[in-house]
């Protein structure tokens, strides 16, 4: 089910403003969990004659909300230029993908078979923040009653996009299930992160639960949700110039250069999320650094 409330407004001849509310719900989506768990303590499945598995039904419900806003500049005196803001919220029981966890959903499967709504929380690719600006603009031709500057100098395009966006949910695990969080407010290294300061996660703002050699599980479910924390938030530019020179009445020759990333702007992605492990809280990943492409292309 979607739903939405918009409004467009034209500020100038070539510049518009749209805004609003736009929502989703989503129901009877597929959702996995596995059943015949072994008991925390004992280390017994209720049914100790059946296997462990996945049981799948319907029950996945998702719900998304957000206000959208752009800012539409139509190509006018050389440039072209657009502005997306969206503030968004989505929640789900598991990942929030419409497959169940083997069929593509990228979060683990609940902890309580009979009780899924505890597992109520932020879906996988949920961002609170959301902010883009893309811009052309066809440089005017310098020299104009000269041809062979206004060849070489003339009919160069700039174009480029610039995205930011807030963190991504991210949740702790540990051996046998997930651990408790004792210092909420001190569980993310706010300094963090940069050359030689991968550090954050705060070890010391969580604690082990007790796993029983018996279950090889959690003796109790941890304090910390799903999701209860967020990875970095990131931002990235990607530029790009081009020319058409002109060959012949029908043939032009087309430069390209594309700098992707352009500044080569560090963005942090992964992070080591299981308590029980080495480096536990470290930065593991990184987006992309700078690439150059180049493209000359013959058109006839």
């Amino acid at each position: 089910m979607n739903y939405s409330l918009e409004i467009q407004r034209a500020l100038t001849r070539t510049l518009v403003l749209e805004t609003g509310f736009v929502g989703s719900r989503g129901v009877k989506f597929n959702l996995g969990r596995t059943f015949n768990l072994v008991d925390r303590v004992t280390g017994i499945r209720p049914n100790p004659n059946d296997i462990q598995g996945t049981y799948l039904d319907n029950s996945q419900q998702t719900n998304f909300n957000s206000w959208q806003t752009s800012l539409k500049q139509r190509f006018s005196r050389g440039l072209a230029l657009n502005v997306h803001y969206t503030w968004g919220k989505a929640l789900a029981y598991s990942g929030g993908d419409v497959g169940a966890i083997y069929l593509g959903d990228s979060r683990t499967l609940g902890e309580d078979f009979n009780n899924i709504r505890i597992e109520r929380s932020l879906s996988s690719g949920d961002v609170n923040h959301n902010l883009s600006v893309d811009w052309f603009y066809q440089a005017p031709s310098p020299f104009a009653n000269s041809r062979i500057a206004k060849q070489v100098l003339g009919g160069w395009n700039f174009s480029g996009i610039w995205r930011a966006r807030t963190d991504l949910p991210l949740g702790v695990t540990q051996t046998g299930g997930r651990p408790d969080i004792i210092d909420f407010g001190n569980a993310i290294n706010k300094a963090c992160c940069s050359f030689g300061n991968l550090q954050y996660l705060n070890p010391a703002a969580f604690a082990l639960v007790i796993v029983p050699s018996a279950s090889g599980r959690t003796i109790r479910r941890g304090n910390s949700g799903a999701t209860e924390l967020t990875t970095p938030g990131i931002w990235n530019v990607d530029l790009s110039m081009g020319k058409n020179f002109a060959v012949t009445e029908r043939t032009r020759l087309e430069l390209k250069a594309d700098m992707l990333n352009a500044f080569n702007h560090t963005q942090y992605t992964g992070i080591a999320t299981n308590l029980s492990g080495i480096g536990f809280g470290q930065v593991t990943s990184a987006a992309n650094a700078r690439a150059i492409q180049l493209q000359l292309r013959l058109a006839f």
